[in-house]
């Protein structure tokens, strides 16, 4: 074995035997800038061969070399074979502690997910516990507690969430996670359910929501609009912001219903009709979806008023619909937006619609069916115009969740007085224009309530004795011996269980 320096070369030369042995017939190892310090590593054989194949004449080609006494060359092997083994030692040592420390967190993400998962459960049960024993006290209470597994966004102020109940509950109870497994829980297109968080001891405003989705097994589907802090309605504005800022995926909120006679009948075959203004879209969705899915063929025209293309939550996706389904015909009205979006399908037009502008697209002779939802004063007028056009009022459908003028006219009585039986509270009142919830909440009574126009049921209360009479007819379901809080005025002295 020897070693030739030839420059910056280093040659190092080694016997057959340890030629095969070796890894690799020929390693070069670059330090620093290339071309610098090069390592040869060849079988002495073949250099001793080439070496005396070199031709005289072209010494001057082949620089003066020096020989290198045997224990200088085995120094040189002993600090090369000491570096291949640190260097192997080294990248062993950093190959073990990157799976370690990889290993490590694995292990803390794992134990992250398991207290994660853990602390749902614990709040599930705990909900559920809850539930049950608000059901024992009271018959009429349906909260449950559904997961929220997925959140859109259908424009820049409306939300939608889609609603499970939750996998620990299911399991616990050995029933699937899926919904409308039994009649009570399949809703009819145009229902809506109530929503409150799932938040122990703080005060909980109850919001009614529609259903925005066609009945599935899967998911519920509430489609929620961010309120301005204008608004009148302070419950209804801190729950709907309250879910928009707070609410992700894996948050749970407590569902009751469904609920509502604003429905589209399975038996109805005739075209129909539908009028949305707003937010006022999402219950109308439902029947449209469901619609298309069970009668294809029949026709349906929707008409959509919104401000402009930032406030139109679904609205590119209907006008898509109408490719797959040519029985639908979709019109969209943008009063704030003068340069329209461009759509493949439908229209998109400027201004407002009015009930004539509705009867000149439809056909009048097939006794279509309309169905309106938006604002009150929206309804009455559209609702002013097809009654003046001769529509029967048994063909127009309409459902609000706000306060109307005819809703607050007082029924004359002499005197009244009313009695919360539970909380062993009188009231003895002389205006008679407040309702039995008005009066509950000004004596430090807080009932449950949502939609203060007699339409969810939320308020309702056990009528132990006397009598109540109601300016206009609720329109939720309830009992010959409940009364609808809201908007049920006593006749005479009442007592309730409340």
């Amino acid at each position: 074995m020897s070693i030739v320096v030839n420059h910056l070369s280093i040659i190092v030369c080694v016997n057959d035997a340890a030629m095969r042995h070796s890894r690799f017939d020929r390693y070069s190892l670059r330090l620093g800038t290339p071309g610098i310090c090069n390592l040869w590593l060849c079988n002495v054989g073949d250099l001793m061969a080439r070496a005396a194949a070199w031709p005289s004449d072209r010494a001057d080609r082949f620089p003066p070399c020096s020989r290198i006494s045997i224990m200088e060359l085995l120094s040189i092997a002993t600090a090369s074979a000491a570096a291949g083994l640190l260097t192997t030692s080294a990248f062993r040592l950093a190959t073990a502690t990157w799976h370690r420390a990889h290993s490590s967190l694995q292990n803390r993400r794992w134990r992250r997910e398991e207290q994660l998962w853990l602390k749902r459960d614990t709040q599930h049960a705990r909900m559920a516990s809850e539930l049950k024993r608000q059901s024992v006290e009271s018959s009429s209470s349906n909260w449950r507690v559904m997961e929220v597994v997925q959140i859109a966004d259908e424009s820049d102020d409306c939300r939608s969430f889609y609603l499970q109940p939750p996998l620990s509950l299911a399991s616990a109870s050995n029933a699937p996670a899926r919904l409308g497994s039994s009649d009570s829980q399949m809703f009819a297109p145009g229902q809506f359910v109530l929503v409150r968080p799932a938040l122990g001891g703080a005060s909980l405003p109850v919001r009614c929501y529609s259903l925005s989705d066609a009945p599935n097994q899967n998911w519920w589907r509430i489609s929620v609009k961010r309120q301005g802090v204008s608004s009148s309605r302070a419950n209804a504005v801190s729950l709907s912001n309250w879910l928009h800022d707070h609410i992700r995926e894996g948050d749970c909120v407590l569902i009751d219903g469904p609920h509502g006679d604003f429905v589209l009948e399975p038996q109805q075959t005739a075209p129909i009709v539908l009028l949305a203004a707003g937010i006022g879209v999402t219950p109308l969705l439902s029947m449209l979806k469901h619609s298309l899915a069970t009668n294809p063929q029949r026709r349906v025209d929707l008409f959509f008023q919104v401000q402009d293309e930032e406030h139109w939550p679904f609205g590119k996706m209907l006008h898509q619909w109408c490719k797959l389904c040519p029985a639908l015909n979709v019109h969209t009205y943008m009063s704030r937006q003068s340069e329209l979006p461009v759509v493949s399908h439908g229209q998109v037009l400027t201004g407002k619609f009015d009930a004539q502008t509705i009867l000149q697209a439809v056909n009048e002779e097939t006794q279509p069916h309309f169905y309106l939802c938006g604002p009150d004063a929206w309804m009455q007028s559209i609702t002013s115009g097809l009654s003046q056009a001769d529509i029967a009022p048994s063909r127009i459908h309409s459902e609000s969740f706000g306060n109307s003028a005819e809703q607050t006219s007082a029924i004359s009585v002499a005197e009244w007085s009313i009695r919360f039986e539970r909380s062993a509270v009188q009231t003895d009142i002389s205006d008679q224009a407040k309702h039995v919830w008005q009066s509950a909440k000004e004596h430090g009574l807080e009932l449950p309530a949502a939609c203060h126009s007699g339409a969810c049921g939320t308020c309702k209360l056990k009528l132990l004795a006397g009598r109540v009479a109601y300016a206009h007819k609720p329109s939720c379901v309830h009992a010959d011996d409940e009364v609808v809080a809201c908007i049920a005025q006593p006749i005479g002295p009442i007592v309730v269980d409340a």
